[in-house]
């Protein structure tokens, strides 16, 4: 036995004044009588029931003396030696397949939930001796609390977790063997249904292999220590069969024209006979500041699914763009051969957006306009994201050879070719260049990751000064800025400069000037990444349409929002729709950032665990300080009592 607090035995040195009290004796005081015979039956009494008041002193004495000593000792914190008195770290699987029913014959609690009570047992198991940790787990591993070992802390961090609806994650996981890795001073327990887990000692493949020699094999066969291979001690959740499930595993809507969309999905089964089932498209309508679906279906689609993946689907959709509502259902649930339920109801929506076309304006602004307008024309005829429009229209950038125009109704976005003066983006211009040899600063800049910077002639290039806080993304080997970006802070402006002469060295005949071009536009007016009809919960989707220096409100579908720049990505952990609603603290109504559970492995519940695990437990019971302390509080009680009627009988 070892104690916490050892400083606190030397309160046993109490006990010598409790002691003292009971022994001293206190010499009664005389008093004059006028006759002694009146006394002499009461000196009998006391002559008779002298020995046992002493021994009823004696036994109040050694009760009071008891009690002392087990609050000293409780004081300490006495612990006994255990095999395994380690830090816990319990770690809860909250991955999508997490939110499917534990039990299919009874359906109701979830895996999540049915984890969450297994892990209040092994919480209770501790006793308040060990400390222990909680943290979740799907791509991400994020703690509910630290090490403590007060049960109350961690039964309130139970009660705030809450089941995810992404998949999990290979670099969580290892991480998570990473960590097992401190087992010599950390236990790590793993509640998880096992789909999308990896853990070694599983049936995936991962097992140890089989020993050679007999007495290996004989070892092998014998139970498994407490710590499982990997140093991961993983409890299932959930029956070791794969319940039956039917989901989706994919789905997109593009434009195929102006009244025409394609929809594209894929759906998967684990039933173990094929599954009647159909898909219904439905256009979602606003109402003031919410969204509904109550009208009629758009599309309905029949499908037969055969067990495991199905083979995908394109059909064409009378529709426009708007947002839209998957559904997926079985047609007869009750009739087929696999009458149980759906055991995971969350693959079974997809939400999905097609935004209304917003081509960039592009306007040139050069004595040789050909080129540049050649450029953007080919590319509005055939992705339709520009549009060519005139020098005197309202445009959204503009494509300039020499300087960029600077008067007030100006586009803000700049793209300058060949800078000959100062302007947006150029301080002062000198002298050509000669010998350029490029080399790229910035290689992963949108602008330069289609391009082969290093390669580009740079033909006609000047001596250049950029404008102070430019970007330089391509300089010469002596320094010299060939390709660089400014952003003006009190305009909001962008320009970016390009270094080089199109017309020398026929530059606008190699098929990078046009590519060049798109990079540029593209880039400035935020058109880097097209919006996505619907991302997979967990992915990181990119803000479409902002500018370089924007800044974006998004609010996530459970209305909480948060802050992102342009280049930033945002996490989707929940399915729904997700939007912009402000940009640069302006009302903004852009595309949105749909998310649907859509997850081939969640939806298949095949588990990766052994059935024959070994159960996990933790040595518990109460710590021997409640015990001791609870002793003292009931010998305190006895001695009242005792003393109590003692006084009174």
């Amino acid at each position: 036995m070892s104690f916490v607090s050892p400083l606190f035995l030397w309160g046993f040195g109490l006990l010598a004044p409790l002691v003292a009290v009971y022994l001293l004796r206190v010499r009664p005081r005389r008093h004059p009588v006028p006759a002694i015979f009146l006394w002499d039956e009461i000196f009998a009494q006391r002559k008779a029931t002298a020995l046992f008041q002493r021994l009823r002193d004696l036994l109040s004495l050694l009760m009071l003396a008891l009690a002392a000593a087990a609050l000293i000792v409780a004081a300490s914190r006495p612990r006994f030696e255990s095999a395994d008195d380690r830090d816990t770290l319990l770690l809860i699987d909250r991955s999508a397949s997490m939110s499917a029913d534990a039990d299919p014959a009874h359906p109701g609690l979830s895996r999540f939930d049915a984890a969450v009570d297994r892990a209040r047992d092994l919480v209770k198991s501790l006793g308040g001796e060990r400390r222990m940790a909680i943290a979740t787990v799907d791509q991400h591993i994020s703690f509910a609390t630290y090490l403590t070992a007060e049960p109350r802390r961690l039964r309130d961090a139970l009660d705030t977790l809450t089941p995810g609806q992404g998949p999990n994650a290979d670099a969580a996981l290892d991480g998570l063997s990473q960590v097992a890795d401190l087992g010599d001073e950390l236990r790590v327990v793993l509640l998880t249904d096992g789909v999308g887990v990896s853990v070694p000692g599983t049936d995936d493949g991962s097992q140890t292999p089989a020993p050679a020699d007999a007495d290996a094999a004989s070892d092998a066969a014998s139970p498994p220590d407490a710590l499982t291979a990997g140093g991961i001690e993983t409890l299932r959740i959930g029956l070791p069969e794969v319940p039956g499930n039917i989901g989706l595993t994919g789905a997109d809507l593009v434009v195929a024209d102006a009244h025409t969309l394609t929809l594209f999905l894929t759906a998967s089964s684990s039933f173990t006979a094929p599954v009647q089932a159909e898909a219904v498209l439905t256009a979602m309508h606003r109402d003031g500041d919410t969204w509904s679906d109550t009208g009629p279906p758009v599309k309905v689609i029949p499908l037969a699914l055969a067990p495991g993946a199905n083979t995908a689907h394109v059909l064409s959709v009378s529709a426009g763009p708007g947002r839209y509502r998957l559904a997926l259902t079985r047609s007869a649930p009750d009739t087929d051969s696999n009458a149980g339920p759906d055991a995971l109801a969350l693959d079974n929506t997809a939400y999905l957006s097609v935004p209304e076309p917003q081509p960039l304006r592009v306007a040139v602004n050069a004595q040789d306009r050909y080129f540049l307008e050649t450029a953007v024309a080919s590319f509005a005829q055939s992705s339709g994201l520009f549009t060519l429009v005139g020098a005197d229209d309202r445009a959204d950038l503009t494509l300039a050879r020499g300087a960029a125009p600077t008067t007030a109704d100006a586009p803000p976005l700049r793209v300058v070719f060949a800078p000959d003066q100062p302007g947006p983006g150029v301080t002062a211009v000198g002298e050509p260049l000669t010998h350029v040899l490029p080399r790229a600063l910035l290689p992963t800049h949108p602008v330069l990751r289609l391009l082969p910077a290093e390669s580009l002639p740079f033909a006609g290039a000047v001596s250049a000064t950029p404008a102070p806080g430019s970007a330089v993304l391509v300089a010469d080997v002596t320094g010299a800025p060939l390709l660089w970006q400014h952003r003006d802070a009190d305009t909001s402006s962008v320009t970016l400069v390009v270094n080089l002469d199109p017309a020398a060295a026929d530059f606008v005949l190699s098929p990078y000037f046009p590519v060049l071009v798109h990079a540029a536009a593209t880039h400035l007016g935020g058109r880097t990444h097209p919006p996505s009809a619907t991302f997979a919960t967990g992915d990181r989707a990119p803000i479409p349409a902002l500018r370089p220096g924007d800044t974006a409100r998004v609010r996530f579908a459970d209305q909480s929002t948060a802050q992102a720049t342009a280049g930033d990505a945002v996490h989707l952990t929940h399915a729904g729709f997700h939007s912009v609603d402000a940009v640069n603290q302006s009302p903004y109504a852009g595309p949105d950032l749909p998310a649907s559970a859509l997850h081939a492995a969640e939806s298949g519940l095949h588990s990766s665990l052994s059935p024959d695990l070994p159960e996990v437990t933790l040595p518990g019971g109460h710590p021997p300080w409640l015990w001791l302390t609870l002793l003292a509080l009931g010998v305190i009680v006895a001695e009242e009592m005792l003393y109590h009627r003692r006084k009174v009988g």
